[in-house]
């Protein structure tokens, strides 16, 4: 018995990969993110890329909850705020000291952090800035907030 041609096996390879493609249910939908803060603490959490708006809600508290607690020496906290959510967009947040903040949205960074100045009361001061799609990392909570995420930028 011979071997069909090496042509033949990639076609039928091809084949197999269409049909298994066309049986498998689609990707599930990613890139929300969010944005908390607690203005008496000064705190803030962050999410990226996660199922659904209630997710990345629910991370960006949670962490925001987590970092006024650690703060306030671990004293209650009752004004963690969900400020900003999306989907696939750049989220900023920014802060002028005295409570007050300003959200942003947009396609690349410098845009998002210009509107979060301007909505912001006073002089603000960005804190956080992320993209929504980006990936997390495990275990590195500052990471993004620190400028290391691939986030859009303009040209």
């Amino acid at each position: 018995m011979t071997t069909p041609p090496m042509r033949d096996q990639i076609t039928a390879m091809q084949i197999r990969m269409r049909r298994q493609a066309e049986q498998e249910p689609p990707p599930q939908i990613r890139g929300f993110g969010a944005i908390a803060y607690s203005p008496s603490a000064g705190a803030y959490g962050w999410a990226t890329d996660k199922q659904g708006r209630e997710s990345a809600e629910w991370f960006a508290t949670t962490r925001c909850y987590n970092a006024a607690r650690h703060i306030r020496q671990y004293g209650p906290v009752t004004d963690v705020a969900k400020v900003a959510w999306g989907r696939d967009i750049v989220l900023a947040l920014a802060v002028n000291g005295r409570g007050g903040y300003g959200v942003g949205f947009g396609p690349t960074a410098r845009k998002a952090e210009r509107k979060a100045r301007r909505h912001c009361p006073g002089t603000g001061t960005v804190v956080v800035c992320v993209w929504s799609a980006a990936p997390e990392p495990v275990g590195l909570d500052h990471w993004f907030a620190h400028g290391e995420q691939p986030i859009p930028r303009d040209r």
